[in-house]
């Protein structure tokens, strides 16, 4: 009878070096998947960063909507939702960040995410989300289309040099004002398209306000409807 002791005497060794190899292995592999997945996460937040800003994953001391979302939040998932418009997508964020520059002050203490949405909106309307856009005939300029002789008087040094942040805050504190004053955005979209006198006179009740129309043909009324449809839009992605 073979002694027991002696009995296939390198076999449980080998079993046990090869567990032991198994399991080094896998703890390898472990810590691979980790350091992979923690490089993904700072290369997500590095692209949160560079899209939304440093207040990405701040506090904010406006108020949550009515489901409990940030601000940040809010403007996230509209983004997120519009991603595939390209070129609402290479500005928005941009355009967040230049509103949230401002003190509330500045802005008439307008929440700044329904201003956020309706310049995106009103960008929408004027250029086509391009802050280059030159009305050749008029001379207006960039996204929200300010015409040159109200560069000096709106603040707007750089003239047609001005990038992205200096265009949406000239515009956002020219655009809250008139939301101060009237109120409703459809107004706001009178005010910016016709003058306030119009948006003045269309409060009051003079609906002819309405019919008048710029040198392409546009009318009053067909402006900040169109304007209106484009918020619209980002509501429903809210």
């Amino acid at each position: 009878m073979a002694n027991p002791e002696t009995h296939h005497p390198k076999e449980q060794p080998e079993s046990r070096n090869f567990l032991t190899d198994a399991l080094s292995a896998f703890k390898g592999f472990m810590e691979g998947i980790k350091t992979l997945v923690d490089s993904t996460r700072s290369a997500l937040g590095s692209l949160k960063e560079n899209i939304f800003g440093k207040t990405a994953n701040a506090g904010s001391t406006e108020s949550t909507n009515e489901s409990g979302e940030a601000p940040i939040e809010q403007v996230r998932k509209i983004i997120d939702a519009n991603k595939e418009r390209k070129e609402f997508y290479a500005i928005a964020g941009k355009v967040w960040r230049a509103i949230q520059a401002l003190p509330s002050e500045e802005i008439h203490n307008v929440d700044k995410v329904s201003l956020w949405k309706y310049m995106m909106a009103l960008s929408q309307q004027e250029s086509g989300h391009n802050p280059k856009e030159v009305n050749r005939s008029s001379g207006a300029f960039g996204l929200y289309q300010i015409m040159p002789a109200n560069f000096r008087e709106w603040g707007l040094t750089s003239g047609k040099n001005a990038d992205v942040e200096e265009q949406v805050q000239v515009a956002a504190k020219k655009l809250s004002g008139y939301y101060q004053h009237y109120k409703k955005w459809d107004l706001v979209s009178v005010a910016w398209f016709g003058g306030a006198s119009r948006a003045t006179a269309l409060q009051k009740g003079d609906k002819s306000v309405g019919n008048l129309k710029d040198s392409g043909g546009k009318s009053i009324t067909d402006y900040h409807k169109d304007v209106a449809a484009h918020l619209a839009k980002l509501e429903r992605t809210a």
